[in-house]
């Protein structure tokens, strides 16, 4: 995907609450239009932190568009912030080849002909400064406890996963 990026702190033509235009050359809606990827055209107001964004090859496809060379925007539907990633996403990847989507949050029982599989309500999850399973399995079996060594966990960014809670461990005593 490419984009033209225009800020302007001052209003641009025909700016009102709600809408505005943008006028283009013919040389750059050829230019535009001879892209191999979508463009965007955003516009900005980088003081108050607003843009605004527009499809240009979807808004020229119309011939009266492209004879007007002009764009117009709805500042209300064309809002260049989070809400707009879904849009940008399905411009970028029509067909859905460059990511995959999240499965939506469901109870789902997976069962083989090996064993039984399920994926348990709660994960318990703690901050953790070491990144090597081995170094937690080593720092378990130092502590001074009865409690068994656990190795029923995953390490993460900086972040211990585990699918039982995780026991009291005691504090060491001075000897």
């Amino acid at each position: 995907m490419f984009a033209q990026s225009k800020a302007r702190d001052r209003p641009v033509p025909g700016e009102n609450e709600r809408t505005f235009h943008f006028l283009r050359t013919d040389a750059d809606v050829d230019y535009w239009m001879s892209a191999s990827l979508p463009v965007l055209l955003i516009c900005s107001h980088p003081k108050t932190g607003e843009a605004w964004w527009t499809h240009v090859q979807g808004w020229f496809a119309d011939p009266a568009h492209r004879a007007s060379g002009r764009i117009d925007f709805d500042k209300s539907t064309q809002k260049f912030d989070a809400a707009a990633g879904h849009r940008l996403l399905n411009l970028a990847d029509p067909h859905g080849q460059a990511h995959t989507p999240a499965a939506e949050h469901r109870s789902e029982t997976l069962t083989s002909n090996l064993l039984h599989v399920a994926i348990p309500p709660t994960i318990y999850h703690a901050a953790i400064d070491i990144q090597d399973p081995r170094e937690l399995l080593r720092r378990q079996r130092e502590l001074d406890t009865n409690l068994p060594v656990r190795e029923d966990f995953i390490i993460r960014s900086n972040r211990v996963y585990t699918w039982h809670p995780p026991r009291a461990v005691r504090p060491r005593h001075s000897r």
